[in-house]
């Protein structure tokens, strides 16, 4: 198929296209079907990944894939590092420490940016149906309330477990705790609105 083929493809299937994005539709012709469009699941059919992110693209659509991560693999792997630490004393260990709790610090950072402006893409959007966008926003407050659990999380192990295991840490943790309070705040805040 060429590109224009493909535009009056999309072009001729447009009513049913729209009709799946919006969850409307689960019978469709069959040569629709067999496109790299859209995909079975089950009965149902969806829109195919690469479809749906090459509208969300176009269009400037709210980017809904922002990483809620909970750092639990993190948090996981900095606790044995500082087990190993304090097993054999080895500035090694120290330095993995630091690097773990720099690179969560920095996953925190960027993350609250990203929700930050996510909110304020679903504020400013609409192109969106009000049904969808009311769906969408539901979804995101679900998640924002994980990451809240999740930083709060973060906030707790660097304190309880790392503040104090050595003047490096003591020293790295006092100068991101005014930033971490903040990405708190600003989940919080989130939650709010």
């Amino acid at each position: 198929m060429t590109h224009i083929e493909l535009i009056e493809f999309i072009y001729t299937h447009r009513q049913v296209l729209d009709d799946i994005y919006k969850d409307k539709k689960s019978t469709i012709p069959e040569n629709l079907e067999n496109s790299q469009l859209v995909i079975k699941v089950g009965d149902k059919v969806e829109l195919s990944e690469s479809y749906r992110n090459f509208i969300d693209v176009t269009l400037n659509r709210i980017d809904y894939a922002v990483t809620f991560n909970t750092y639990h693999a993190e948090l996981k792997e900095l606790l044995l590092q500082k087990s190993r630490y304090l097993a054999e004393k080895k500035e090694y260990y120290l330095f993995e420490i630091l690097s773990l709790l720099k690179a969560i610090f920095l996953k925190l950072h960027k993350r609250d940016q990203e929700i930050r402006m996510l909110l304020v893409k679903i504020e400013n959007e609409s192109s969106l149906d009000l049904d969808l966008l009311i769906e969408k926003a539901m979804d995101i407050l679900g998640r924002i309330k994980e990451i809240n659990h999740a930083n709060n999380q973060v906030q707790e192990v660097f304190y309880n477990d790392f503040y104090e295991l050595h003047p490096k840490t003591k020293k790295f943790i006092d100068e991101i705790s005014s930033n971490i309070l903040l990405f708190i705040e600003n989940i919080s805040s989130s939650l709010e609105n």
